[in-house]
């Protein structure tokens, strides 16, 4: 588990490489807030404070083409 400034750092970091790959930041934060299955039906915003290499994992498999 991170710290919350960590935390913070963290969402910023995985809210810039989202808007990336969505093309959108504003997509990119609603991507953040919603539940996702790949992560266990967490948000990518709550899921990050215990594995950000998760979803940095998921981000990189929407990226990829991989929507499962």
């Amino acid at each position: 588990m991170i710290g919350k400034t960590d935390a913070r750092s963290a969402y910023d970091e995985l809210l810039e490489r989202a808007a990336q790959v969505f093309g959108s930041r504003q997509v990119a934060e609603e991507w953040m807030h919603s539940p996702v299955k790949a992560l266990c039906n967490q948000t990518p915003a709550c899921a990050i404070i215990h594995d950000r290499a998760q979803v940095e994992a998921v981000l990189k498999k929407i990226e990829a083409g991989d929507f499962s």
